[in-house]
């Protein structure tokens, strides 16, 4: 093996550690944390102790998303021939993304903006959680070894002419 292809190994397990961490976390705070805290009246402490420590999570799994995604990405484009709606489902896909990205940060943020926001928590976490949920859906649909909308790229032998 290569070591062009075990980078591409790597950069594709991070990519999708990354997609875990963000969707599973999301999840969990949608469905469980934010739904305790609410019932028991956690202190605003707890809550921002909890924030203060997911942001850290939110940035490096979106850090990793971005790096490992384009580098994916780029991989993809010189190694496959791909169609129409697999590029659509791409850029559909980085947009979503970067939506998620910033509704993330924004729900653990400090601003006047994010305390605006997590006012009505429950119904950005579920904004956010449709959007992981559609992004991992297209991610699979992506990833299938479909004739119809990415061919191998063939790469035809050299010829040297001397002259």
């Amino acid at each position: 093996m290569e070591l062009t292809e075990i980078f591409a190994q790597l950069s594709r397990w991070a990519h999708i550690i990354a997609a875990i961490v963000l969707t599973g976390g999301t999840l969990f705070m949608r469905f469980a944390l934010v739904p305790a805290m609410l019932e028991t009246s956690a202190s605003e402490e707890v809550q921002q102790a909890v924030r203060k420590r997911w942001m850290k999570w939110v940035a490096g799994a979106a850090l990793f998303l971005l790096v490992s995604g384009f580098y994916n990405a780029y991989l993809k484009a010189i190694g496959f021939e791909l169609s129409p709606i697999y590029n659509g489902f791409l850029g559909a896909k980085i947009l979503l993304g970067f939506f998620a990205f910033w509704l993330s940060a924004t729900l653990v943020g400090r601003s006047e903006r994010a305390k605006r926001f997590r006012e009505r928590e429950i119904f950005w976490l579920n904004i956010l959680t449709s959007v992981v949920l559609v992004i991992v859906l297209m991610a699979g649909f992506m990833k299938m070894d479909s004739t119809d909308y990415v061919k191998k790229v063939k790469s035809e032998p050299v010829t040297v002419v001397e002259e």
